[in-house]
């Protein structure tokens, strides 16, 4: 008998021992899952307590237009002649800095042409175009420069001034809604020097006036 309360008392030993084990296990449990959810939490509220940029405004930044306050000539590099001739023309009120001026001659080399042409073109308050065959026949002129062109004279106030340079079918282009800064009855390349360089007078104060406007 004194044997059997022995073992008996031995077995109830072990099983406390066992369900203590057992208890402090599963409260370990319990604290590790407390604590892991309490820092999932106070982590959540760190996170909302930053200031978050609205997509908004990343928007609204990414919408902001570049200041148009200056002349966007669009040409042939054919008719290279009559660019000349109207830089001519301009000089006196591009040296006072009356008017800003671009073409395509003021890319360096080396410069992301057309990145360069893009700026300019969201740039430009007045569009010259020297129109001639060679104008209309340019892919790049008409898939490129003169549709942006075209889009902001009717959406964002630009103006576009164009010169008749030579004989060609600018009828059938948008280009024939836009009036002239000159008299198309003869084109440029159709005047003698005089008659010429006074069309080119008429056609700078077109462009002052409407830069200054």
């Amino acid at each position: 008998e004194s044997c059997l309360r022995i073992n008996a008392s031995d077995y109830y030993s072990v099983s406390l021992q066992r369900l203590n084990a057992n208890l402090n296990k599963e409260f370990e449990e319990i604290e590790n899952f407390l604590s892991r959810n309490i820092d999932v939490k106070n982590r959540s509220l760190e996170m909302n307590d930053l200031p978050i940029t609205p997509s908004s405004s990343l928007e609204e930044a990414r919408q902001i237009k570049t200041e148009r306050n200056q002349i966007f000539v669009s040409y042939s590099h054919s008719d290279k002649r009559w660019l000349s001739n109207l830089q001519k023309m301009l000089q006196p009120l591009i040296r006072g800095q009356e008017i800003l001026y671009w073409d395509d001659t003021k890319i360096k080399p080396g410069s992301k042409w057309r990145e360069e042409i893009q700026q300019a073109l969201e740039s430009a308050k007045v569009a010259v175009l020297l129109v001639s065959p060679n104008f209309l026949a340019s892919n790049f002129i008409a898939e490129h420069e003169l549709p942006h062109l075209l889009k902001a004279a009717e959406s964002e106030g630009l103006t576009v001034i164009w010169i008749y340079v030579g004989e060609c079918r600018y009828d059938l282009t948008e280009i024939k809604d836009y009036q002239a800064a000159h008299d198309i009855s003869q084109p440029l390349d159709m005047l003698a020097s005089g008659k010429r360089n006074k069309e080119l007078v008429k056609v700078s104060k077109a462009i002052e006036a409407a830069m200054t406007s």
